[in-house]
């Protein structure tokens, strides 16, 4: 038997509505973010979202800017000006980021790969500060004055971070060495993270002060495929934090790379040294072509050769 063509016209527009509505169900998401942001610079965001459909942004309950997208994807150019819940909102649906400044003190942890607060997703913000045009600041220093006086400032305790240091921690803690005092050093691990920079911006805010901070970076993140502009941006986000916790003096040791991996990043360490300038810390360089250090002693040996000018303890 034939159908008839009434039975074909409606399983025809049946179908046709199923698709229909399959063509206007789109996510609502934030497919793109900045993990870390300068304060007052723009940002993109790249929001999935149904067409010519409205999406507000608020910043808590100030509202930024809505748009309306003619298409499935809508880019969003934001300036980020303070810390607060940053919510992109379509009707009834929203999607919020916890915008931290280092001086908020944030609680975070990681969570795949990315950073979170208790709020959610989180963006580490941030000032944009620059090294100033000329500075003698990190410049190797007359230690006498006149043969009679020292001058450095004395530090009685550091801190240092590092990945998965060797040995026994309880023991490194308070190992004397032949260039510090016993005691003098506190050694943290950052470990159990995908990203090691995302690690330390989760220690940062727990540590109680020292005079010396010492951030000695892991080579896994760039190894990982870590955009080496975010990498740059979470340092001085942790930098900045440091120095609110009143860690007096900041010392940067740049990921080791040698071989193949010097090569893949040899801007690396040009872009980690301008970072450190602009927010105050010391940039210490280890050669690529020498060995890692692979014990504390080695360790605080290259960080002694570089205090000793401007620091005594």
């Amino acid at each position: 038997m034939k159908p008839s063509y009434s039975a074909i016209l409606i399983v025809f527009c049946a179908c046709f509505l199923c698709l229909n509505a399959v063509g206007q169900t789109h996510k609502f998401e934030v497919t793109q973010y900045p993990e870390a942001a300068y304060i007052n610079e723009q940002n993109l965001f790249v929001v999935k979202t149904q067409p010519e459909t409205k999406v507000e942004i608020y910043l808590d309950d100030k509202k930024l800017h809505e748009h309306v997208s003619s298409e499935n994807t809508l880019e969003i150019n934001l300036i980020l000006t303070d810390s607060g819940l940053l919510r992109f909102q379509q009707g009834d649906l929203s999607i919020s980021f916890h915008l931290v400044q280092p001086s908020d003190d944030p609680e975070l942890n990681e969570n795949k790969g990315y950073l979170y607060s208790k709020k959610g997703p989180a963006i580490l913000l941030m000032e944009h500060l620059h090294p100033p045009k000329h500075s003698r600041k990190w410049e190797t220093v007359k230690i006498f004055l006149d043969f009679f006086k020292d001058t450095r400032p004395e530090v009685t305790s550091g801190t240092l971070i590092k990945d998965k240091p060797k040995g026994d921690i309880a023991h490194q803690k308070t190992a004397m060495t032949q260039s510090f005092p016993e005691r003098f050093w506190q050694h943290i691990e950052v470990t159990n993270t995908v990203t090691w920079i995302n690690g330390l911006a989760a220690i940062v805010p727990t540590l109680d002060p020292a005079d010396v901070a010492v951030v000695a970076m892991a080579q896994k993140d760039l190894e990982r495929g870590i955009d080496e502009i975010q990498l740059r941006l979470k340092l001085e986000w942790c930098l900045q934090a440091l120095r609110h916790r009143s860690f007096k003096y900041l010392l940067v040791i740049p990921p080791h790379l040698s071989g193949e991996n010097a090569e893949r990043f040899p801007n690396i360490n040009a872009s980690i040294s301008l970072s450190a300038a602009g927010n105050g810390a010391h940039f210490i360089s280890i050669p690529p072509e020498s060995e890692a250090p692979s014990s504390k002693q080695e360790w605080l040996h290259i960080i002694a050769e570089n205090m000793k000018t401007w620091l005594k303890w």
